[in-house]
């Protein structure tokens, strides 16, 4: 699923959250579902631009917040997956890659660590 909106991000360093708007600049996202959870999704998101709080944002747009998210998330599946104690925010960066300064590619892969294993566990029960 291809996410294309307009984040206006002038909100940026304050505690609140951007906005969609004609003013702001693109943002497009790449949502892949990866696995069907009891009561929610582990999805795959490619970002093609950098905005502030774009997965985050794009997300709530759609209604398909990121766990434990205290600013665009849902409060009532943030209150529940409390109980499980698991404190961090529900997002994985586990690919980067990038261009150096001398046009070499270098892409890093990271695993889940243990709290996201933790939530995964938690949600899929």
């Amino acid at each position: 699923m291809l996410l294309e909106d307009i984040i206006d991000t002038r909100t940026k360093g304050s505690f609140k959250k951007v906005s969609f708007n004609k003013e702001g600049k693109e943002a497009k996202s790449i949502l892949k579902p990866i696995k069907r959870l009891d009561s929610s999704s582990l999805i795959e998101i490619k970002i093609l631009t950098g905005r502030t709080h774009q997965i985050r944002a794009q997300c709530e747009n759609i209604k398909n917040n990121v766990a434990n998210d205290n600013k665009y998330g849902c409060k009532d599946f943030n209150a529940r997956l409390k109980q499980s104690g698991v404190k961090r925010l529900g997002l994985h960066s586990s690919e980067i890659s990038f261009l150096d300064l001398e046009n070499k590619r270098n892409t890093f892969v990271a695993d889940y660590d243990d709290e996201f294993k933790k939530m995964l566990s938690y949600l899929n029960t």
